[in-house]
């Protein structure tokens, strides 16, 4: 069964579900060992909570773990208390309080409360300026008509991303609109509540695609798996592989764009 999500999570989409799982491979050399992150980078989230259990039963004060349990935690309210309880604990590392502070930003966002999302943002951004949060809270500023930071925010975004701009942008050249990440497209074969379920169909696709991937985000205070296919820079790429791929294996399928 295909479930149509919310598209208002599809900043979330973008930042919480692909960008955060190579962020957290940085966070905490100390935990190298766990073997919760190699599930992750797979995108296997029930062995990973399956995993994090039993590492947290061993190190139940390790902010690592606790920040990684709140993500794979279900209920949006219990992940909001867990967040914050982090935003306090003693001698909690300065790059996971910031992390703590972006996902509540995500929550509030989804939620429509734009102002908390920003104020989560800036004391995120306020701690670790690296592009993905200097991104975000630009665009909850724009939401809030906040239009001289978000200008501002956009081309600190536009000095420091150099992966996904030319050379020209990242000397300052480059028009104003040209401060957005470049867009890529996937093939979204389906979307579901139930993890297992995405990954059936992960497997299926996996037969005759070379890359796909379950990403998860959070609509209706709820966590929501998808399976895509790609990325493909353009439309007519991901069209024309969607119906020489998908459509003649009677495989429903939608191009989003991010």
């Amino acid at each position: 069964m295909i479930i149509q999500a919310n598209e208002k999570c599809s900043l979330i989409l973008r930042a919480m579900a692909c960008a955060s799982i190579s962020i957290f491979s940085t966070l905490a050399g100390a935990n190298a060992s766990c073997g919760c992150r190699e599930y992750l980078d797979s995108n296997d989230y029930d062995s990973a909570r399956i995993c994090l259990q039993k590492a947290l039963a061993k190190k139940p004060s390790d902010h690592w773990l606790q920040l990684k349990n709140a993500e794979l935690t279900v209920n949006a309210a219990a992940a909001k208390i867990m967040y914050k309880k982090l935003l306090v604990a003693p001698s909690c590392p300065d790059s996971i309080r910031a992390q703590a502070l972006y996902r509540l930003a995500c929550l509030s966002y989804i939620s429509a409360n734009y102002s908390k999302a920003e104020h989560y943002c800036k004391d995120a951004w306020t701690i670790d300026k690296r592009p993905l949060y200097t991104d975000y809270y630009a665009r909850c500023a724009s939401l809030n008509k906040h239009d001289s930071l978000s200008l501002a925010l956009k081309r600190d975004v536009l000095a420091n991303d150099t992966s996904a701009r030319t050379r020209d942008t990242v000397q300052g050249k480059a028009k104003e609109d040209d401060a957005a990440p470049k867009q890529v497209y996937y093939l979204q074969a389906g979307a579901f509540w139930d993890m297992e379920n995405a990954q059936i169909l992960r497997d299926e696709l996996k037969k005759f695609c070379s890359k796909v991937v379950v990403v998860a985000a959070i609509s209706n205070d709820k966590n929501i798996y998808r399976v895509r296919v790609g990325a493909f820079e353009s439309k007519e790429a991901a069209q024309a592989f969607g119906d020489s791929a998908l459509s003649k294996r009677k495989m429903p399928f939608r191009i989003v764009e991010e």
